[in-house]
């Protein structure tokens, strides 16, 4: 009789281990992540020593300079 009750508790472990490992893997198949793609772009080669912006230095007559 002990015998049977130890392979019946041995089986419901096992079954139990089986049960878990399948949960487990339900997850760590799955890879959520977002996906974000990132477009460089590149400056093209400048040969001057200064480059003018027009109107960079012009301020407006109703802004305050600190």
């Amino acid at each position: 009789m002990k015998r049977k009750r130890i392979i019946t508790i041995l089986t419901y472990v096992l079954l139990a281990a089986a049960w878990g490992a399948i949960f487990v893997s339900l997850f760590t198949a799955c890879n959520v992540y977002e996906d974000t793609t990132v477009e460089v772009i590149r400056c093209p080669a400048i040969d001057a020593d200064t480059v003018k912006i027009p109107d960079w230095e012009h301020t407006p007559n109703d802004s305050v300079e600190y």
